[in-house]
């Protein structure tokens, strides 16, 4: 072979792996761009959850009828308390003012909620029967004066369906949802002789439920919404039911959305532990007329 052919054939080959490698360097550049293309495309989707959350506030108070029993034994000794007593009514409690006030984090479908409801009961009555509780005698005729505190606060995750009307602007909102509770309870009570007791703890519970919300068109909406206590030993069974009309004050692309409401409410609240004698505490309030203002922005 000549010189000329070998330097030709040469040319050749080295013609053929420039080619190759520009290819290969082409696939990878591309190859390169797809992959980032698709980590900048997975971005947005992590921060629209957050740039589309709306924050509603809800703010409440009720006032209604309460009865119920706080059994408070000492230890769970046998003879430490009066079986089944005190009731609220011996008490002199017969009524309850609460408040309640949530917070709502919403990013499409997703709820987050932080709930808090503060339950105050206070009274005072002569006794027409000797009472044992917490192992203290208040004895028959004694003027005594009661406090009782059953707050309670709730955490919670809930999932957003959403029915449209086809001809209408009505729209039917379902939310399940569940919810992590912690139950703060105080009882004291004080005879006019000087003997008294206080008894304070905090319990957990859980609840299952959800809401249904029906906008009407209109700046009226009605809502229906439950929650239900699991009954797990040792943990605070709270089981609630409202219903309220609600009334958007503020105009439709507003920045922030005004509503007022009103309806009623029951809630009950059973805790009963394992000991002998067991703390047994056995409320139901309502119904309760409840009137409260949200905003959501």
């Amino acid at each position: 072979m000549t010189t000329y052919n070998i330097f030709t054939l040469c040319q050749r080959r080295a013609g053929r792996c420039a080619l190759a490698a520009a290819a290969l360097m082409t696939s990878a550049a591309v190859s390169q761009e797809t992959d980032h293309e698709e980590l900048v495309d997975d971005k947005p989707s992590t921060l629209s959850f957050f740039s589309d959350m709306k924050t509603t506030v809800s703010l409440s108070v009720l006032n209604g009828d309460a009865d119920g029993r706080l059994v408070t034994p000492k230890g769970g000794d046998p003879g430490t308390t009066s079986p089944g007593r005190p009731t609220l009514e011996e008490i002199g409690i017969t009524t309850v003012t609460a408040a309640e006030a949530e917070v709502l984090l919403t990013s499409g479908p997703h709820r987050f909620s932080t709930f808090a409801t503060l339950l105050r009961l206070d009274g005072d009555d002569t006794l027409t029967s000797d009472l044992i509780t917490h192992n203290v005698l208040f004895p028959s005729g004694l003027d005594v004066e009661s406090e009782v505190k059953l707050d309670w606060y709730a955490f919670g995750y809930g999932y957003e369906f959403v029915i449209e009307s086809e001809n209408t602007d009505q729209k039917l909102t379902l939310v399940p949802s569940a919810h992590f509770v912690l139950f703060d309870f105080l009882y004291r009570l004080e005879g006019s002789n000087g003997s008294s007791i206080q008894r304070a703890y905090i319990k957990p519970g859980f609840q299952v439920g959800g809401e249904a919300v029906w906008d009407t068109g209109t700046p009226l909406s009605l809502k229906l919404s439950g929650q239900a206590g699991l009954p797990f030993d040792s943990t605070a069974e709270i089981w609630t039911i409202d219903a309220v009309a609600l009334l958007r004050l503020s105009d439709n692309g507003s920045p922030s959305d005004w509503r007022v409401f009103a309806g009623v409410e029951y809630t009950t609240i059973d805790f009963e532990d394992t000991q002998p004698i067991p703390n047994d505490i056995s409320v139901d309030l309502g119904p309760m007329v409840k009137v409260g203002v949200e905003v959501t922005f």
